[in-house]
């Protein structure tokens, strides 16, 4: 989950019921393509794919491939009898294999969104058929990409996962869809609501310092906006404000320790 440093955008974003663009969907806080890439319905998805490939092509659309985990999360919603894995595994020669001629004999996939029943509910297509997919490695494997889910000639389940590969490798059935983090719109609106109710407290190197009281939100007990930029553990927590900047909310001050944190621009 990315959340913006910058009370304007707080504030619009705020606004915003939808986490995700609309070729695009919601799993947990992040958002994964609709479909493997090109991530067009009804367009036959790109193969003969590296992990490399994945990763320059999503990052040329200001994604990146989705992780391990977040692709079996999405994968567990979507019913494997419904999907294009169930194809006649064909013999190829290592030597031909990478002719034009060849992948086109051994493509046996469809054009994405085909098999319709294959997809979760909240609309993402193909995860357990159709071409393989490249993804980030969950920690201690040997390489730092896999290749998860079944595709047009083999049957996977989600957590199965095909790690056996360098990032340069590609074949006639690699492929990958991208992922994004998503903006929670719900949460956004409570640092809004959190925010508003900050109370200054001292001031530091010409910067107000602001100080919300234990509450509780949505079930979640919070002790100031630090709790929710930095996940750190409870206790006196203060945020910096330039009142001559409002547009500015800078890096939070932990336990009134001022040495590891500099006023200035936030990181986005």
């Amino acid at each position: 989950m990315t959340i913006i440093f910058v009370a304007t955008w707080l504030i619009f974003l705020s606004t915003y019921e939808s986490e995700c663009p609309p070729d695009m969907a919601w799993v947990r806080a992040i958002c994964m393509d609709r479909f493997e890439a090109p991530n067009q319905r009804g367009v036959k998805p790109l193969i003969m794919q590296s992990a490399k490939d994945g990763q320059k092509w999503c990052a040329a659309r200001g994604k990146r491939l989705c992780t391990e985990v977040e692709w079996e999360r999405a994968c567990f919603a979507t019913p494997k009898q419904a999907c294009n894995n169930h194809r006649m595994w064909l013999e190829w020669d290592g030597r031909t294999v990478y002719l034009s001629s060849e992948i086109k004999r051994l493509w046996q996939g469809a054009a994405s969104g085909a098999y319709s029943n294959c997809r979760t509910p909240s609309g993402i297509y193909d995860l357990r058929g159709n071409v393989e997919e490249w993804v980030v490695s969950k920690r201690g494997r040997d390489w730092p990409y896999a290749l998860k889910g079944g595709w047009w000639a083999k049957t996977t389940p989600c957590w199965g996962v095909n790690d056996a590969h360098h990032p340069t490798f590609r074949l006639y059935e690699t492929g990958f869809r991208c992922c994004s983090a998503a903006i929670d719109a719900i949460l956004v609106r409570r640092i809004v609501a959190l925010w508003e109710q900050a109370t200054e407290s001292t001031t530091l190197n010409g910067y107000s310092t602001y100080t919300i009281r234990t509450d509780s939100v949505g079930g979640t007990q919070v002790r100031s906006l630090a709790d929710i930029f930095l996940s750190k553990p409870l206790g006196t927590r203060q945020c910096l404000k330039s009142p001559s900047r409002p547009e500015a909310i800078n890096r939070p001050v932990v336990n009134n320790d001022h040495s590891h944190y500099t006023p200035g621009k936030p990181k986005i």
